[in-house]
């Protein structure tokens, strides 16, 4: 929000797709807290599936915006890994290292 310390936990300073920056938050949610054990224990990966909204205000005019939720004993959320994926697979482009993945 504008004119709050809130920021993201990352962004980038060059384009990241079709000229937009790249805006991320992180998020650790457990697995087994009382708030989350109703919906992860009957669904694998629930408590990684909320922080889905932008809670963070960024600088950068309109970037594209990335949740990456990881649970506490190992799910990931959708939007997250595929940006971690992504991210090392340009990784390896850049250095023409494949062990980079």
């Amino acid at each position: 929000m504008p004119g709050t310390s809130l920021r993201p936990d990352g962004a980038s300073l060059i384009p990241w797709a079709r000229g937009k920056c790249l805006a991320w938050d992180a998020t650790c949610a457990d697995t087994v807290a009382p708030s989350h054990i109703g919906t992860t224990s009957a669904l694998s990966g629930a408590a990684a599936c909320y922080p889905q909204e932008p809670k963070v205000f960024c600088s950068h005019s309109n970037p594209f915006f990335i949740p990456v939720a990881v649970e506490t004993v190992g799910p990931w959320n959708e939007d997250g890994l595929s940006f971690t994926q992504e991210l090392v697979r340009r990784m390896s482009l850049a250095t023409g290292d494949l062990r980079e993945t």
